[in-house]
């Protein structure tokens, strides 16, 4: 039996259990959305402080304009997009309506100067679009923490289960509506970003950590004016500093440089910036970028060498950005087709990195993270009952023990979670490792490089199924001598040992389709 099939199997039998019982009715209710819940696509939410670029950033992930951007904070609702062959949208307000609309209906239902009486009232939105993405990953867009506007910061909170109040934290974990974070901040990481993350270590998924964390360092075309030549370069700098921070290493797997408005404009470059590039791409090199130098020179002067009107200029800077109008002139100057300077563009943002992280790291192991998920929240309703209603009921305290015990067992028999520790443990820095065979080869067996045998032992795809069961044999072997070597922490040991097993089961499965067991 399956992974799945044992979950669907688990939820199933808790739901009937609790049925009869009319204390347990709102954790039945739960299994029931839970069970729902587990064979549908990953739920990442995107969340930072304001005008940290998040809203961009969506539509860069998208590959569409579909969240409305601005130098000013803009989105006021949580606003949830998933997969729907009909594009629409759903309105959930908080007086139990919903109003269903189109997808020109979104600004007038999340933007905070919309002029909608009823802003006030939405819970969130539910955006239906027929983008591919959405199959596989939905994401949430969030209004900004710290926002200067109490209601859209308390919205996010209680939508992605973070809450302020430390009194509080498995009420607002049983709110959180995601399963992942894509974390966004801009420039530098402030004290409000570090009061964040350390709120994302409490209420937030029972621990957020890195491995269902990303953190995205957004804007970062704002270093090519620094002297980068590269500003991707500059923003690889500074998270590989904040990488080094034990408290951002607890929480986030990775932080991504990107310029998000770059990847957003590869669907939307039309034929006005297109004439107005190529016009700038006829100057001299050297005249156009003193012309760069600062955005007042750029467009605001008058010159008379100039055959773009300020007005053109202002526009195309507010679009691309001062290096985002540099690099597209610079590609049309090496004579670049209108395609190719799209995919330059997207190549210049760094997205597509962003991409493979999100489809790799969170991806390969979609499954693992909404289950527990799954656990968690029902191990904490549990929990609370038991110290609530379940004290005055012997019947009541069975029924729970035995929801708990079946979670528990989900957890300890299935050996990916084993694994998943091992790598949180490795993220975390809890367990050190020095040798760069080593690291690359718990990467490579916990599934992080991808989820088949090859990935997994580090082999190209298409090799035989003989040579793969004998690589795992070597490796199970090479990881055994090492988990019982005795010179090593227990830490190392318990690593080697899920390493050893991961092989192992491997080697079993291979061997099964050899024709050797």
């Amino acid at each position: 039996m399956s992974l799945v099939q044992r979950v669907n199997r688990f939820l199933g039998e808790a739901i009937n259990l609790a049925s009869p019982f009319p204390e347990l009715s709102n954790l039945c209710n739960d299994m029931k959305e839970l069970k729902s819940r587990i064979n549908k696509p990953l739920r990442v939410a995107v969340v930072g402080v304001i005008k940290a670029g998040k809203s961009t950033l969506m539509n860069a992930l998208m590959g569409e304009k579909l969240v409305i951007t601005g130098s000013v904070e803009t989105t006021y609702t949580p606003t949830w997009f998933k997969y729907g062959k009909t594009p629409g949208i759903t309105v959930k307000l908080n007086d139990g309506r919903t109003i269903e609309g189109t997808l020109e209906d979104i600004d007038y239902w999340t933007v905070r100067k919309s002029g909608n009486p009823e802003l006030d009232r939405v819970l969130y939105v539910e955006v239906r679009s027929d983008n591919p993405f959405l199959k596989e990953i939905e994401l949430i867009d969030t209004p900004g923490l710290a926002s200067s506007y109490g209601t859209d910061s308390e919205n996010t909170m209680k939508f992605v289960g973070l809450n302020r109040d430390e009194s509080d934290k498995i009420t607002m974990n049983e709110a959180s509506l995601a399963d992942a974070i894509i974390y966004a901040f801009s420039r530098g990481m402030g004290v409000n970003d570090e009061d964040i993350l350390r709120a994302f270590q409490g209420p937030l998924f029972t621990n957020a950590t890195a491995i269902n964390a990303i953190g995205v360092l957004t804007k970062v075309d704002n270093y090519w004016s620094s002297g980068y030549d590269n500003p991707l370069d500059g923003g690889n700098k500074i998270s590989a500093n904040y990488k080094t921070n034990p408290k951002v290493k607890n929480v986030l797997y990775t932080i991504v440089p990107v310029i998000g408005r770059l990847a957003e404009v590869k669907n939307y470059l039309d034929d006005k910036d297109l004439y107005i590039l190529e016009a700038l791409s006829k100057l001299p090199p050297e005249r156009f970028r003193k012309l760069l130098l600062s955005e007042q020179r750029f467009c605001e002067k008058i010159y008379d060498d100039i055959p773009v009107l300020t007005a053109d200029r202002e526009y195309i800077w507010n679009k691309l950005g001062q290096y985002g109008v540099y690099r597209a002139v610079a590609s049309l100057q090496e004579n670049s087709s209108t395609e190719t300077l799209k995919e330059v563009l997207y190549q210049s943002s760094g997205v597509e990195d962003l991409m493979n992280i999100v489809k790799h790291h969170f991806g390969n192991r979609s499954f693992l993270i909404k289950l527990k998920f799954v656990t968690s929240r029902i191990k904490n309703q549990s929990y609370m009952i038991m110290n609530g209603e379940g004290r005055k009921s012997p019947a009541l305290l069975n029924i729970l023990e035995c929801i708990l015990s079946g979670c528990e067992k989900l957890e300890s028999e299935e050996h990916a979670f084993a694994e998943l520790k091992v790598l949180q443990n490795y993220y975390s820095g809890t367990l050190k490792l020095y040798d760069k065979d080593e690291i690359d080869d718990l990467l490579r067996l916990t599934g992080e490089n991808g989820s088949n045998c090859e990935a997994r032992l580090g082999v190209p795809e298409g090799t035989s199924i003989t040579a793969l069961a004998k690589i795992a044999q070597e490796k199970a072997q090479e990881w055994n001598i090492k988990a019982n070597d005795g010179l090593n922490s227990k830490t190392y040991e318990e690593m080697a040992k899920v390493l050893a097993r991961s092989c192992e089961i491997m080697d079993y499965h291979l061997s099964n389709l050899a024709g050797y067991k």
